[in-house]
């Protein structure tokens, strides 16, 4: 076999990198896609319970990760109060059984008490407060 540009095993490492990439795009434009779904049925949510007033519980719940997705999103633009609203609105049960959930829910409520929301709301004792 002759070493040189052409060669049957740099075609092969070409096309298997070539297939490599097109399935990483793939990958992307398919959670991208989710992300989407999951994002819209959160807004779909929040609009539709945007003015319930406090303690009534919305029927239905969108699914946890739509829930996540939302609350993400708005964490990421800085929109605590509504990640507080939709607080409201779920069962605490549910927040007991999702930790990230819950994590959201509690920084975003330090947020509304004057603690800085990027930072932990609790110091250990090798932290200064």
């Amino acid at each position: 076999m002759t070493v040189g540009h052409g060669t049957h095993v740099e075609r092969a490492l070409r096309k298997t990198a070539q297939l490599r990439n097109l399935t990483l795009s793939l990958r992307r434009a398919s959670e991208a896609a989710a992300r989407e779904r999951l994002l819209s049925e959160f807004d779909s949510f929040v609009q539709r319970n945007a003015t319930s007033p406090p303690g009534v519980r919305p029927v239905p719940l969108p699914s946890a990760e739509a829930l996540l997705a939302g609350i993400r999103a708005c964490w990421a633009r800085g929109d605590y109060a509504t990640i507080r609203r939709i607080a409201g609105l779920l069962p605490e049960t549910l927040l007991d059984q999702n930790m990230l959930l819950h994590a959201y829910v509690t920084a975003a409520a330090g947020a509304a008490d004057g603690h800085d929301s990027r930072q932990p709301l609790h110091t250990g004792p090798d932290q200064k407060s």
